[in-house]
């Protein structure tokens, strides 16, 4: 009998990873799947709690202006996207009235000011259901911060003396106890990358877990080859084509910084290959000032450009320094592009040296030059085998996923 499952996060996002994807995976594995989520901002949605399509209500205008409370104190110093205080809105009863069934797996997304682990530890109760966390982002870590900060390991003692915000200890404090007191005595299995699942291990009120390692496996629609992808964005054959992408180059986690130093270095050593910057998302022409790069900027583009541009590229960068994902690399292997990565994330699982990319041992601008310069020099026989190495190895963890081995 196939389990039934209750699927709970903040976002309805449909974004590869988030808790709609993993709501999707349960149901092409048979699984009798219910959706619920704090935020409605698909039209699709049907089971929410505020709507951000139709903004004229009174739970919307309520949580814009918690919202707007919480972020004041912070402005002059945020140095994150946003800073968690501990503001929940729905209770375990206003979930429990909306089940159509009572569900034998509660998985759970990203849920900050959408449940509070006492909710949590009373729908497990209630329901006698197995929880499931998704480790999305290190928000589950600590007392507020969605990623630890300039390499902060203050989630393992508590979060007891926060590098920015340390006047604010009483909400810290609060947030943390009331994961102690709801999360040790509730049995749960953590799902993460490697990585995160590392952390885990080292936070009291996780460590008991079972904790399965995880790699989204996208399905990409469609396949191009190379010669086709480049006469999309207007890119020579014989270029040598480095693809990156980000929503945000300005923060400091994303290690763009890290990227234009070693970027500079890779510069250097160009010789008769032309080099190409294939750069998505949000462009800083003013920080990007190369001899031998050229640079090219489409900006943002829907899910068919860009994998396109993973097919055009000869190999994808990602450059974080402090990461869960991103889920960028997920789709660059699936896509068969090697990946040049800090040893963060998901690339600790799936970026393997000179197979499937180039992991560098730590935050090292040289090594990651040394990459750069290597799939430079590598021939179009070696690029294929990459290719080859890298849709087998997404092939592999496609066929051992948790959401199939929970409905078999």
């Amino acid at each position: 009998m196939k389990p039934k499952i209750l699927v709970l996060a903040t976002l309805d996002e449909h974004g590869a990873g988030h808790a709609w994807s993993i709501a999707k995976k349960y149901e092409e594995h048979g699984a009798e799947v219910q959706e619920m989520y704090l935020l409605r901002s698909n039209a699709s949605t049907k089971n929410y709690f505020i709507d951000t399509i139709n903004k004229q209500n009174v739970r919307y205008l309520w949580y814009k202006f918690l919202r707007l409370i919480m972020q004041l104190p912070f402005a002059p110093f945020s140095k994150m996207r946003w800073w968690y205080m501990g503001i929940d809105f729905v209770k375990a009863e206003d979930i429990i009235k909306r089940l159509t069934f009572t569900p034998d797996y509660i998985h759970i997304g990203t849920h900050q000011f959408f449940l509070s682990p006492k909710a949590i530890y009373e729908l497990y109760k209630r329901t006698n259901a197995k929880i499931v966390f998704s480790m999305v982002d290190d928000k589950l870590l600590g007392g507020g911060c969605p990623y630890p900060v300039w390499g902060c390991r203050e989630y393992e003692n508590g979060c007891a003396h926060c590098p920015v915000y340390p006047y604010m200890h009483f909400v810290r404090k609060n947030i943390i106890k009331q994961k102690r007191k709801y999360l040790k005595k509730m049995p749960f299995h953590l799902l993460g990358t490697s990585y995160d699942l590392k952390k885990a291990q080292k936070v009291d009120f996780l460590k008991h877990a079972t904790m399965h390692s995880r790699v989204g496996c996208p399905d990409i629609p469609f396949k191009m080859n190379k010669e086709e992808a480049r006469e999309f964005f207007d890119i020579p054959e014989n270029e040598y084509v480095i693809m990156v992408g980000s929503t945000n180059n300005n923060n400091p986690n994303k290690g763009f910084k890290q990227l234009l130093e070693s970027l500079l270095i890779f510069d250097k050593t160009i010789s008769d290959r032309s080099v190409t910057l294939l750069m998505l998302g949000k462009e800083i022409p003013s920080k990007f000032n190369f001899k031998n790069i050229k640079i090219k900027a489409p900006g943002f583009l829907d899910l068919r450009g860009l994998f396109t541009a993973y097919y055009a590229c000869d190999v994808y960068v990602s450059p974080s320094v402090e990461d869960s994902g991103p889920y960028m690399v997920n789709y660059a292997i699936a896509c068969g592009r090697p990946v040049i990565a800090f040893p963060v994330g998901i690339a600790l699982d799936i970026v393997i040296n000179k197979k499937t990319g180039w992991l560098t041992s730590c935050i090292d601008i040289n090594e990651y030059a040394e990459g750069l310069k290597y799939f430079y020099n590598s021939t179009k026989e070696e690029l294929r085998d990459i290719e080859r190495d890298c849709i087998i190895l997404m092939a592999n963890y496609r066929n051992s996923n948790f959401e199939r081995a929970v409905c078999e």
